[in-house]
């Protein structure tokens, strides 16, 4: 088995983009309904369970993209993020490259 064996289609840069958009509104709407509260990690994995990127929100609503794996070039999806707030709840979401189209 190799490394880039899995089923979905490769990921491209401006799907990431579309992702974080996407990802970035939900940020606003669970921030401001009050169950969720920043910090916040925002992990994206592939098809494979890599992780291929992240952010890091801080308590003033700076973003900071973690450091890029070498994954992130071989991506496939589908994409789950997953949100991790400072107290360790979570919430998650999956993308396919259908959603993106």
């Amino acid at each position: 088995m190799t490394d880039d064996l899995n089923e979905g289609e490769q990921v491209q840069p401006e799907d990431f983009e579309a992702m974080a958009r996407y990802v970035v509104e939900q940020i606003a709407d669970l921030w401001g309904s009050g169950q969720y509260s920043p910090p916040f990690e925002i992990i994206f994995t592939d098809a494979n369970g890599r992780l291929v990127m992240g952010i890091r929100m801080d308590d003033d609503g700076d973003f900071k993209s973690l450091p890029e794996t070498p994954y992130r070039l071989r991506a496939r999806f589908p994409v789950k993020v997953t949100l991790v707030d400072h107290n360790g709840k979570t919430w998650q979401t999956s993308f396919t490259g259908s959603d993106l189209a």
